[in-house]
């Protein structure tokens, strides 16, 4: 249980330490030296998802393709 505890910890302090270079990285990208890189794939990066959802949203609200598979509606059946 201890050695559980001691490994989970050091996980969390690894990640942590991870992050906090990351968003050194950021910052530092955001300056006008570096022309606001990180604001500009901000904005590119959450518009590119916006047009993502919507176009992938569309495509569920179609119509019927002849097949009443997992629809929840019974099957049609064919005379004999």
């Amino acid at each position: 249980m201890i050695n559980f505890g001691a490994g989970f910890g050091y996980t969390v302090m690894a990640r942590m330490s991870l992050l906090i270079g990351r968003f050194d990285d950021l910052i530092l990208f955001a300056s006008r030296e570096y022309a606001y890189a990180s604001v500009i794939l901000l904005v590119l990066v959450t518009l590119g998802l916006i047009l993502w959802e919507r176009g992938s949203t569309g495509l569920t609200t179609g119509g019927s393709t002849g097949s009443s598979e997992g629809s929840g509606q019974p099957a049609e059946s064919s005379p004999q």
